[in-house]
């Protein structure tokens, strides 16, 4: 008999600017002992205002999806950082300006965005929860050094299958 199925959903947009870093970490969803995450579908999207009009052309960022013990709290291994961490999903994309405008104080600025293909995305993975604890599934960006030149949205929808417990 197939194991019983949910998916939980998961949207939001947030604000980082450049005090708060280049990453971003967003717990999507809990995986209960005894659940397996099956697949994610998801999409996303990133948009930056930078101090700098040409400053995110060619900078690659990182994102990743990574199921992290819930005892833990909030994750401390990223994209760039820790490449080599079996992640669930890990993928690397660039920002493309948008259009070019000059603000009310007479300076020029401009709105990039990214990934350029902005696809819906479908990962597909087992990952059982084997410990006694909720895991939690994670969310993560991160940029390079400096990168992060200015405020920077990062908007987020995923609909993520579970396998639950027998």
């Amino acid at each position: 008999m197939a194991r019983a199925t949910e998916w939980r959903r998961y949207s939001q947009s947030y604000l980082n600017d450049q005090a708060a870093g280049v990453r971003h970490e967003v717990l999507v969803c809990p995986l209960f002992p005894g659940e397996t995450l099956a697949r994610i579908r998801w999409m996303y999207r990133a948009i930056q205002v930078p101090a700098d009009p040409f400053g995110p052309q060619g900078v690659i960022w990182n994102l990743g999806w990574q199921v992290y013990s819930g005892a833990l709290g909030v994750p401390d291994r990223f994209p760039v950082t820790n490449m080599d961490d079996e992640w669930v999903w890990w993928e690397g994309f660039t920002m493309r300006n948008e259009y070019a405008f000059v603000r009310s104080d007479g300076t020029d600025s401009s709105l990039s965005s990214g990934p350029v293909d902005g696809l819906v995305r479908d990962s597909k993975a087992m990952r059982v929860n084997r410990t006694a604890e909720t895991e939690n599934v994670w969310f993560q960006t991160q940029a390079p050094g400096d990168a992060g030149d200015g405020n920077h949205y990062v908007s987020l929808s995923a609909s993520v299958l579970i396998l639950l417990a027998p």
